[in-house]
């Protein structure tokens, strides 16, 4: 991991960004090399280990994938809006990112976008997370006031 992350402090905006890069360049090597030599090998396989046939990311990788890359625009957004200038994202997530959206635009849903995909109950998306905090922010200010940016807000 850069030294820059490691030794930062986990409430700044650089540090979340640049986390939040390593965290998916890490998860994509990872699924990328999987995809060519098979399960990924643990501490002690490693000095025995042999290359097998590759395998096809499962699921939940996907989901964590989807996610860290979420987390990288999320954090990249973050940055632009209150007038930063950060690093742009690197140009292998750009590619990615513009091969399904191309696959979006002619209809077609990506492979990766399909095979994340899960059954049944799944957990709250990005937007109903927001929702759910808008409303417990109002809540909580409607009964005594909230503290926003270091300012005690009340309903008086």
């Amino acid at each position: 991991m850069d030294p820059m992350i490691r030794n930062s402090d986990e409430n700044n905006l650089r540090y979340r960004w640049l986390a939040a890069l390593h965290h998916e360049q890490d998860l994509r090597e990872r699924m990328n090399w999987q995809r060519l030599n098979g399960p990924f090998p643990s501490h002690n396989q490693m000095e025995n280990w042999e290359p097998r046939p590759g395998i096809n990311p499962s699921s939940k990788s996907l989901q964590k994938w989807w996610a860290a890359i979420a987390a990288v625009w999320r954090e990249y957004s973050r940055q632009i809006a209150i007038g930063e200038l950060p690093d742009p994202p690197p140009a292998e997530l750009a590619a990615v990112m513009a091969g399904f959206c191309g696959y979006l635009g002619v209809g077609k849903l990506p492979g990766p976008m399909k095979d994340a995909l899960s059954e049944g109950r799944t957990p709250l998306g990005p937007e109903e997370r927001r929702d759910i905090g808008l409303a417990v922010a109002y809540h909580r200010a409607a009964k005594g006031g909230i503290i926003h940016n270091g300012n005690q807000k009340s309903r008086r």
